[in-house]
């Protein structure tokens, strides 16, 4: 993926967001609730993914990259989105996965996610 094209990180972004809600159908429901964590937990990791990677490009195209040598942690995250979007910065608080397996709160996740790919993708 080309750095200087943020909206790659942006088209990946979905694409990760599509195969996290694909991983979802696996686990069958009842009850309101997923009965297969193992698909849960991957699915979460992935949409984890996809909004880390709306947030690179994001920053990418604010010319505000964290360079760091070594992984970027969530804290770097933090740190840049509150410097120039809070609005972002709180929906990017919002969507941690607590291991839960209760249908209606992953949905809500998987929101949070694709509403910051939006944020990233038109701010």
């Amino acid at each position: 993926m080309s750095k200087g094209e943020y909206k790659d990180y942006i088209t990946e972004a979905r694409r990760y967001l599509a195969n996290a809600k694909n991983i979802l159908k696996n686990s069958k429901v009842e009850n309101g609730f997923y009965r297969d964590v193992k698909y849960v937990r991957m699915a979460c990791g992935v949409a984890y993914s996809s909004v880390l990677m709306a947030i690179d490009g994001y920053l990418l195209k604010k010319g505000k990259e964290i360079r760091k040598r070594g992984r970027k942690s969530v804290d770097d995250y933090r740190k840049e989105l509150s410097k120039i979007d809070k609005k972002m910065l709180e929906y990017f608080n919002s969507g941690y996965y607590d291991g839960t397996n209760r249908v209606s709160v992953i949905s809500d996740g998987l929101k949070v996610a694709q509403e910051i790919i939006n944020m990233a993708e038109s701010k």
